[in-house]
């Protein structure tokens, strides 16, 4: 490959992750649009005052905001799977299906992963979150006007929630990070170089230092994951594990930090042994991928 194309090959690894910025912002746009169309349609305000606010009150809820969220992550399964499906080839990608997997050490493989990922990350985001009280108000803001950590009971966004953040949001995220972008980004440069720019990137799509700040080591495991069996797929599988954990798994660690420091410092050294012995084990499910 000429240093030209190599180029080339490099800044459209960036491509996917604005791709995927920009298809959210602009679905948001336009659901403020439509939902600013509402307002005036049922306007029974007196003022323009009392007219903002109510439509203020309509774009900052937590239906809204997580409705938005799942049709964005709907067009993004559409739009990147169509695009990692014409281009998985040239990507070097193998599958995206678990043919061929050994699915003794597949399914072991996959529940530590889930199990061990979760509990370090909770361990993390808490720490963190001592030491950066700041990044916790904006990260909690995020999640409640997301859907995420309310107590509604508002059936649509409970479905909502679980449909975007457990099922169709970590398929797209998938898609655009450890297929698309890693994929380009490893035609033109070592597997090291494009995993740890392929992790910044998700890391920053989150757009908050407590998510960054896990998701980036989460990614860089993904990343490799995915190189070492050649199939998205499994990431995906561990993604959407991940995040479905977390409404069980988040409260284990918490729970266990007041029972004292000892008994928090072996699950978190039980967490990482679980993630050590389950990295072996997925790709042992199918290792046959080689730096070309």
């Amino acid at each position: 490959m000429n240093k030209k194309r190599s180029v080339r090959q490099f800044l459209w690894g960036f491509v996917p992750a604005l791709a995927v910025i920009a298809l959210q912002e602009g679905i948001s746009v336009f659901g403020v649009e439509i939902q600013f169309l509402r307002a005036i349609i049922h306007c029974k305000a007196d003022n323009m005052n009392q007219f903002l606010d109510d439509f203020r009150e309509m774009v900052s809820n937590a239906t809204f905001n997580v409705t938005i969220l799942l049709v964005y992550s709907i067009a993004g399964v559409i739009l990147f799977g169509w695009w990692f499906r014409s281009k998985r080839r040239g990507l070097s990608w193998r599958s995206m299906s678990l043919k061929g997997f050994k699915r003794e050490t597949l399914i072991p493989g996959i529940l530590l992963f889930t199990i061990g990922s979760q509990l370090v990350c909770t361990f993390v985001t808490d720490a963190l979150s001592v030491l950066y009280p700041e990044w916790l108000a904006v990260y909690e803001s995020m999640m409640k006007s997301s859907g995420f950590g309310t107590d509604s009971v508002n059936p649509w966004v409970v479905v909502a929630t679980i449909l975007y953040g457990c099922i169709i949001g970590p398929v797209t995220e998938e898609l655009v990070f450890r297929g698309l972008t890693l994929g380009y980004m490893k035609k033109s440069s070592k597997f090291f170089t494009a995993n740890v720019l392929q992790a910044l990137l998700f890391a920053g799509f989150h757009m908050n230092m407590l998510q960054a700040s896990y998701a980036f080591l989460l990614g860089l495991m993904l990343g490799y994951i995915a190189y070492r069996t050649g199939s998205v797929m499994v990431t995906i599988l561990l993604h959407i594990g991940f995040n479905a954990s977390s409404f069980v798994l988040g409260g284990v660690f918490e729970a266990a930090t007041r029972q004292g420091a000892l008994l928090s410092a072996v699950i978190l050294v039980g967490a990482m042994m679980l993630v050590y012995f389950s990295v072996p084990l997925l790709v042992a499910s199918k290792p046959i991928a080689k730096e070309k």
